[in-house]
């Protein structure tokens, strides 16, 4: 059989990374094969692509170029690097971001009236068209944007960029609207799980708290 593909999502800064860690950790532990797999693949042929347009440091930005020609080099990175995985190998397979974030990404740089067309034209593009393999489970980590930002500051420097931010991260409209289509979409697919990442008094939660949060999830299914 395949192995089960789980996303982590969310706006940049959400603790993705840190949650994959550890809850690869725990499936590891009770013994099933994992797979982590970090998209985009900054070091492959696609990923250096999408590195240099989020920097902001060349003629094409990944924050003006067009949605529809943008997600082509994040659906294509997919493409590439699961090509050579053998699904069935592995019990789980823990996607660092997944079509979701093209989707959301993108659809939020159209017209409002055009994003549902512009989600499922991706979503045939990708799972259809070029066979990147869809999510059985979706996680969401919700942060406020305030908070992504302090985390997002916090990150070590990553090689793709020379400032803290790349063109994404430095507009707070685009993480603002980011967040707002991750928690609708999450009201319309019954496989999509929001994981409030912060108290009722806005701390960040702990990681072994959030990470019983999905846990609980992926053993109910």
């Amino acid at each position: 059989m395949d192995g089960r593909v789980i996303a982590f999502e969310g706006i940049d800064g959400s603790g993705k990374g840190v949650q994959i860690r550890e809850i690869a950790g725990r499936l590891n532990g009770l013994g099933r094969k994992v797979l982590v797999q970090d998209f985009p693949v900054y070091s492959g042929f696609f990923g250096k692509e999408i590195g240099r347009m989020l920097s902001g440091e060349q003629d094409v930005r990944a924050d003006v170029v067009d949605p529809r020609s943008m997600s082509l080099w994040y659906a294509l990175d997919r493409h590439e690097a699961l090509k050579g995985i053998d699904r069935r190998e592995y019990d789980d397979i823990l996607f660092n971001r997944s079509t979701l974030s093209n989707a959301v990404y993108q659809s939020i740089r159209t017209r409002e009236e055009d994003r549902e067309a512009f989600i499922e034209w991706l979503f045939e593009l990708e799972f259809e068209r070029l066979g990147v393999w869809e999510p059985d489970l979706y996680f969401i980590f919700d942060v406020t944007e305030e908070q992504s930002k302090k985390n997002v500051e916090k990150k070590e420097q990553r090689a793709y960029l020379k400032d803290t931010f790349d063109v994404y991260e430095r507009s707070q409209r685009i993480m603002n609207q980011a967040r707002s289509v991750y928690l609708r979409l999450a009201q319309e697919y019954d496989n999509m799980y929001i994981i409030p990442c912060m108290d009722e008094n806005g701390v960040f939660k702990s990681i072994e708290e959030i990470a019983d949060l999905v846990m609980k999830k992926i053993m109910e299914k």
